[in-house]
């Protein structure tokens, strides 16, 4: 769970789980310059006087007496001087009316790059609620010709979301196709510090221009001004990992402490290079597995028998009946008459058909038997398939908005601060007893995990539910859930838990972590945001973790 990072995201703000494995590296330490900002944005809020946290709650010095609130209807102070470069584009009464810059888009959306296929507004908003034009776009763009980004002929599709400040502020940039890139998070969002939106200068057009040019070549990242002083360059390098192999360090912080003050010097400004240029080596690697999807995804699509599940839209027929006789309801006491609270925080509800079932589970056994290239889910289990990989995510999109996205508001109205799932890792974790036949105590990199058993050939295997990452009771036992066939349970991703071993046959389940950008963007990750435990009383050794907790060694002797 959780667990500290490396000194290269100095360069990314949105830690991965595959980051939050690799201990003390420097290069993956949450960005420095992502910390400044907002240390500076934090100080500009008690400086002025009003607030960046609700839309409603402006406050200025100069334009309202302080605890009431501004007739502006936004987070951005109206005051020249006044600036918020970080303003978040969404928030209740922002979707009343056309965009104010809506007609000088649509005069720029007239003739369009030849690299971009389509770029229309939404009439939607996060939560699928209908909206005015000009606040959200969806663009769809081709990489540059000859780049490894090109290769399997996709296309990429783009959200772009504006301030109602826009263009004075700078729009909010989003990757909605998995994309593997150096600059680019696990999320879709843009390295800080590489796209400077330039108000006087810049235009809408630009953003795709930017995107589209990341395709091709990293970018230089542009925030030089705002890098770490020595002292929080040399605290970095002190908890960076020895055993590390980024290339961000160029010695041994003992050998940096032995060296003459001019060689210091040195040292320290080589890390500030290292921060600023791009790194061709990973830009590389990125692109090169990117070129392996593409091609393995058209490749797939031409051998699927079942075509339906990558056509981008979920298929109200593959859902249980009473599902969707809730959905429909809409109501929380709609879904109450179908969902089970089986332990504080855990819930369980039909959810699959079994049809869907064994079509989903012929599907990915299918991909299995194939010769294509396979990653597998996370970096604890050993057999599975990343779904979003081999052409289903637009589908498991679909899914997220349309089914998740109300379970998240009935049942976990605050588990993403209010703001929408909109992004998601969708895997299938395949348990056998010459595979995978258990999965040690962990939590997912998630804000809202469904768990959906799609084979149910098997005996053993329930899942374990623990307390939540952070609390007291976190390696304690609550509940041992017994998969059921089409059937899902519903947890935040904090939840611990874990796969109890498999006695026989095979068990197969769809896991979708659904995540918010929006909150990620504002609040980092989830590891970061739980709080330290307090008072923990004795664990249970079935809650100790083997792969996360470094006193398992200590509770699993002492357990006899």
């Amino acid at each position: 769970d959780g667990g500290v990072v490396c000194l290269a995201s100095l360069r990314h703000r949105h830690s991965t789980e595959k980051h939050r494995k690799q201990k003390h590296c420097m290069a993956q330490q949450e960005h420095p310059l992502a910390l400044t900002q907002e240390r500076k944005m934090e100080d500009q809020t008690h400086e002025h006087g009003y607030a960046h946290s609700h839309p409603h709650e402006h406050r200025c010095c100069e334009h309202a007496p302080h605890g009431e609130h501004h007739p502006h209807d936004g987070p951005l102070c109206p005051c020249e001087h006044h600036t918020n470069p970080k303003e978040i584009p969404f928030g209740p009464g922002m979707y009343l009316h056309p965009h104010p810059a809506w007609a000088a888009i649509q005069e720029q959306l007239a003739t369009l790059p030849e690299f971009v296929v389509a770029c229309e507004t939404k009439d939607t908003d996060l939560f699928g609620a209908p909206i005015f034009p000009g606040w959200r776009f969806e663009a769809t763009i081709r990489a540059p010709e000859g780049s490894l980004y090109a290769r399997g002929d996709p296309v990429y599709s783009i959200e772009i979301a504006l301030a109602e400040h826009f263009p004075r502020v700078a729009p909010r940039i989003r990757f909605q196709t998995l994309v593997v890139h150096s600059q680019i998070s696990e999320i879709g969002l843009l390295e800080n510090g590489i796209f400077v939106w330039d108000a006087h200068r810049n235009h809408f057009l630009d953003c795709l221009r930017f995107c589209h040019a990341l395709l091709g070549e990293p970018a230089r990242n542009m925030l030089e001004g705002q890098l770490p002083t020595d002292s929080e360059l040399e605290q970095q390098w002190q908890e960076h990992d020895p055993a590390c192999t980024c290339d961000m360090v160029p010695c041994s912080f003992a050998d940096y402490l032995a060296a003459s003050p001019a060689q210091r010097t040195e040292y320290l400004q080589l890390i500030r290079r290292r921060l600023v240029e791009p790194d061709p080596m990973a830009f590389a690697r990125g692109a090169t597995l990117q070129a392996g999807l593409n091609e393995c995804m058209r490749d797939w699509a031409q051998q699927t028998q079942q075509p339906a599940l990558y056509a981008g839209e979920w298929q109200h027929g593959w859902l249980a009946p009473s599902f969707v006789q809730a959905w429909v309801g809409g109501s929380k006491a709609h879904f109450d008459a179908i969902v089970h609270e089986d332990a504080p925080g855990v819930f369980s509800f039909d959810m699959f058909t079994p049809e869907f079932c064994h079509e989903l589970t012929d599907e990915v056994l299918r991909y299995e038997a194939s010769p294509l290239p396979k990653r597998r889910p996370n970096s604890m289990n050993n057999y599975g398939l990343i779904l979003n990989e081999i052409g289903m995510l637009d589908t498991f999109t679909s899914f997220l908005t349309k089914f998740m996205q109300p379970l998240a508001r009935h049942y976990f109205p605050t588990i993403s601060g209010g703001e929408p799932l909109d992004t998601h890792h969708s895997f299938v974790v395949q348990y056998e007893e010459s595979m995978d036949r258990a999965l040690d105590m962990h939590s997912d990199d998630s804000e809202l995990t469904l768990n959906i058993n799609i084979c149910d050939e098997f005996q053993g295997s329930g899942l374990l539910f623990c307390g939540m990452h952070g609390a007291a009771n976190r390696r304690r036992p609550m509940l041992e859930y017994a998969h059921r066939l089409g059937r899902a349970v519903m947890h935040a991703g904090l939840h611990r838990h874990g796969a109890e071993q498999l006695t026989s046959g095979r068990r197969l389940n769809v896991i979708v972590w659904g995540r918010s950008s929006l909150f990620r963007e504002k609040h980092g990750d989830i590891y970061a945001r739980s709080q330290p435990t307090h008072g923990e009383a004795d664990p249970d050794l079935r809650c100790v973790s083997r792969t996360h907790d470094p006193d398992f060694a200590f509770w699993a002797a002492k357990s006899g």
